[in-house]
């Protein structure tokens, strides 16, 4: 991860990365085959000398010396000091493209981190699957981060980091000074669990700083390591390679002022409040950490420290999948449950180096996955087309909105890559924000037993919320929730308390259903797929390019007529609900409301079409939310921000803060469009 605004490396997520090969047989067959390569090759050696005397051209020595497929010799540095000939040149049929090497410092420190510490890695334990690089990697120390000098065919290793080299979630709740002074640790304001990221960003800090001597144990423990000891911690050269706090600050909009997010992004904005609900997390967890240790943890550590490796852990960190009784055992998992409320049983988090530098793009030329039999991370060249040659590594952080994106990474790719969302709860806020269940503003206690996840959008929709939480949410939210029932689209006049008193029935029956629609309101006001709409990518097949130091494109894209790929299902029936009447549900609209309230699926109702009149009055309920949103921005007007784009300096925080306003905007300005459209349509019919 570099100091500029492109480069932020890792994956904040818990659920997998790019598809792989689909068992270990697949992947030994492809060592066992590179292996054999690598022996025939060494057998023509002398053959190589030889033809080197007689003169014959440096091409054939380029192609006997480099191997056709896979060249894995576990351990082994990449040649970085190897001959390459012209990217020009053309060499046997099995050989590929090349590049010229860049000068390399062998003095800098990041140089010296890209190519020694997992591709020159003589740590490997007894028995254990060593590291290995793939020797056409070479250092890219400028961009941190590595490129391929020459073309790597498609399946080929890549790289294989191994346990040794990795930090996970799970050695930090085990870390002695976090499992006595920490996992008891709770969000004050809502004595929530903290995340195991939070336990993982601590172990980190502390983990840097015992081993540059700024760390002094306050407290006797026993199973704590020396000073001394600490200064051979092998895994020094990666801890010192994250991102600084003041290198982060740079680029990271997770460490600016509100008021800088505000500006480049609009207020109570898609944008503006993922990244205000992780800086609210990020702030909690350090507090409850302070307040669990406010003798050691607490003068050791600064919250901007704490939010910067914070920001590193959320943004470089990659899934291992289900643990295995072997490395977590049952009662392990039932103490951390009970102790920390963390569920490590779902699957664990590892910090993984050189992988977690790489860049992101939703079309990557590697994929990457954990394989457990091997305990190792293991990339291979993209099925897709492989790695050409001069091309930096990319790898894919998963299915991000350009929001989220930018929220998490500090980043977006500006050439459509990416899907957009836009907000629709624009009279309320959302506590239960989406980010990966980290965080949430209300107490999990409010939510029932039979909770569950999502499968589409990883958000809860199961299970009525309790009795203490429908108070909390009415205390905290009724203000705001009751104006999206003040239209009363379908009436005549609007339905107030003062007419409850009236003898004409129809009326009483109006007020008694607006009450419903409040009620179911507050079971969804913050689920936040209630509220929220995704849109596929505008470009699906756009490619990165051969550095991300470049633009792809210069404009960002607009959306075709064939590829504004939306499922507004939720948010439609989320508008729907709020534009009722008596008479929809053939009249029985009261009854129904009050049968989902009774049952506690207000959560999973969907209220589906009913009559052209409810689809209209829906459709004027979309285009006012949808209105109401793009009033939050400083520019609404789509082709000004699209122009205004290519006039900024690329990289910059303004430049990538302006292409994820400009998918926002865009996104709620087509919706609009869409459901002015259909309100033609409907009024006619």
């Amino acid at each position: 991860m570099a100091g500029g605004s492109r480069k932020s490396s890792g994956r904040g997520r818990k659920g997998g990365g790019t598809k792989h090969p689909s068992d270990n047989d697949e992947f030994e067959d492809v060592l066992r085959a590179a292996q054999a390569e690598n022996r025939k090759r060494q057998r023509l050696l002398p053959a190589i000398c030889s033809l080197q005397g007689l003169g014959i051209v440096v091409v054939v020595i380029a192609w006997v010396v480099t191997p056709a497929r896979y060249k894995l010799k576990w351990g082994d540095h990449h040649a970085k000091n190897q001959v390459v000939p012209p990217a020009t040149a053309t060499t046997h049929e099995d050989s590929m493209m090349m590049v010229p090497s860049e000068e390399l410092d062998p003095l800098d420190p990041t140089t010296q981190f890209l190519t020694t510490f997992v591709c020159e890695d003589k740590t490997s334990p007894k028995g254990a699957r060593p590291a290995f690089c793939h020797e056409a990697l070479e250092p890219i120390p400028s961009r941190r981060t590595q490129r391929a000098v020459r073309d790597i065919r498609s399946g080929e290793v890549v790289m294989v980091i191994p346990r040794h080299l990795q930090v996970w979630d799970l050695d930090a709740v085990r870390d002695p000074f976090v499992r006595t002074h920490l996992l008891h640790a709770r969000h004050m304001d809502t004595g929530n669990p903290l995340d195991s990221g939070a336990f993982l960003a601590t172990h980190l800090i502390r983990r840097l700083k015992r081993a540059t001597d700024t760390w002094t144990t306050q407290h006797n423990d026993s199973s704590e390591t020396s000073t001394l000891e600490q200064d051979k911690d092998p895994l020094l050269p990666y801890l010192k390679a994250f991102p600084t706090p003041d290198q982060l600050e740079e680029y990271h909009p997770l460490l600016w002022e509100d008021k800088v997010v505000s500006e480049l992004l609009g207020h109570l904005t898609t944008g503006q409040i993922i990244v205000k609900a992780m800086r609210d997390m990020m702030k909690s967890e350090y507090d409850a950490l302070c307040a669990a240790s406010p003798s050691e943890f607490a003068v050791h550590v600064t919250m901007f420290e704490f939010i910067a490796m914070r920001i590193n852990v959320v943004s470089r960190n990659f899934a291992t999948g289900i643990p295995e009784e072997s490395i977590l055992s049952r009662d392990e998992a039932t103490e951390l449950l009970d102790v920390a409320g963390l569920n490590m049983t779902g699957g664990c988090r590892a910090m993984c180096p050189i992988l977690d530098m790489y860049q992101h793009h939703p079309n990557p030329n590697v994929e990457w996955r954990y394989v457990p039999a091997f305990k190792a991370f293991v990339v291979t060249a993209a099925k897709n087309g492989g790695i050409s040659a001069g091309h930096e590594i990319m790898d894919s952080y998963g299915r991000y909105t350009d929001s989220r994106l930018f929220a998490v990474y500090g980043f977006v790719n500006g050439d459509g890559s990416g899907w957009t969302e836009a907000n629709f709860a624009v009279l309320h806020q959302i506590l239960k924000p989406d980010i990966k269940f980290q965080f949430s503003y209300l107490p999990d206690r409010y939510l029932s037993e039979n909770y569950t996840t999502n499968d589409t959008t990883g958000l809860g929709s199961k299970g009525p919320i309790s009795d203490e939480a429908e108070n909390a949410v009415i205390k905290r939210q009724g203000h705001d929730l009751v104006r999206y029932i003040g239209f009363d689209d379908g009436y005549n006049e609007c339905i107030i308390p003062s007419l409850n008193n009236s003898k004409d029935e129809y009326v009483n029956t109006s007020w008694i259903l607006k009450q419903l629609k409040f009620r179911h309101l507050v079971q969804i006001a913050n689920d936040a797929f209630r509220w929220t709409l995704l849109v596929r990518p505008r470009t699906p097949d756009s490619a990165s390019s051969m550095t991300s130091d470049i633009p792809i494109i210069e404009e960002p894209p607009m959306f075709q007529a064939d590829n504004f790929k939306v499922d507004a299902s939720m948010v439609v029936s989320t508008c729907r609900l709020l534009s009722l009447t008596e008479d929809d549900f053939d009249g029985n609209a009261v009854q129904v409301l009050q049968d989902v309230l009774t049952n506690g699926t207000a959560r999973e109702f969907l209220v589906d079409k009913q009559s052209e009149a409810l689809e209209h009055r829906a459709l004027s309920c979309l285009a006012r939310l949808a209105t109401g949103g793009l009033s939050r921005y400083p520019i609404q007007d789509v082709e000004l921000l699209r122009q205004s784009i290519p006039t900024l300096k690329f990289n910059t925080p303004q430049w990538h803060a302006a292409h994820v306003q400009f998918g926002e905007v865009l996104t709620l300005d087509i919706f609009r469009h869409i459901c002015v459209m259909g309100l033609r349509t409907t009024r006619e019919n």
